[in-house]
């Protein structure tokens, strides 16, 4: 009977301390789940802003094979009512009509999503079929009309001068954030710098090339720098 009882107590034991190990085990690793979520966060958001430079870049291809292929016109941010079957298109739905880097995307806003910054939500819906978390600098092309549509070629500071980059502003948030003219903005329908990616934003330049940039890199004035006029 003794020698029962002492075999029972043992195991009592045995399993009381098992217990207290996975106990151990278990917040051992939450510790770690704390402290390892805020690098898993930043890698998720690194990741994003890596996208979005690689998907910029690949805009800027185009651009610079848009300009190639109609005799050194820069793209307009947006076609208006006159420019015949291309009319109310956006520059990267013009772009895909004429197979230039883009599929046709005929579904306006579902089909650019997935090509421009990952950082901006999902879904994206407004009223008017237009996705633009990607603004154009207005000072070096143009808007609504083909008779100031400007070359390429009439600039010669191609690597210094700003042509695209994370914008938001406008009436609703991403849908008008087109129009980058000056910084700060001077129009509440203008864009500004969005700083989505930890302080950042991604910037192309009139050669194609993409950066990483902060707002101390950014003049405030458009007519006397290069930074906006490529002059």
């Amino acid at each position: 009977m003794k020698s029962d009882c002492v075999r029972k107590c043992q195991t009592v034991k045995a399993v009381n301390f098992t217990l207290i190990e996975l106990l151990v085990v278990i917040a051992m690793i939450a510790i770690l789940a704390g402290m390892l979520l805020p690098a898993l966060n930043n890698a998720r958001r690194s990741a994003r802003m890596s996208d979005c430079m690689n998907n910029m870049k690949t805009a800027g291809q185009a651009v610079q094979l848009y300009a190639n292929t109609f005799d050194d016109y820069l793209i307009p941010s947006h076609t208006g009512t006159s420019y015949g079957a291309w009319s109310n298109y956006t520059w990267m739905r013009l772009l895909g009509v004429n197979h230039i880097v883009y599929p046709p995307l005929v579904n306006g806003v579902a089909d650019q999503a997935r090509y421009m910054c990952p950082e901006v939500p999902r879904p994206f819906v407004n009223n008017n079929n237009r996705f633009y978390c990607w603004g154009m600098n207005m000072n070096v092309t143009t808007f609504n009309t083909w008779t100031s549509l400007k070359k390429i070629t009439r600039y010669r500071q191609h690597s210094t001068a700003i042509f695209m980059a994370d914008t938001i502003g406008g009436n609703n948030v991403f849908e008008n954030a087109w129009n980058l003219t000056t910084y700060p903005p001077t129009q509440v329908y203008h864009a500004r710098f969005d700083l989505r990616h930890n302080g950042r934003f991604n910037g192309m330049f009139l050669d194609g090339h993409v950066t990483s940039m902060n707002l101390s890199a950014v003049p405030a004035k458009t007519s006397t720098t290069a930074f906006w006029t490529g002059l």
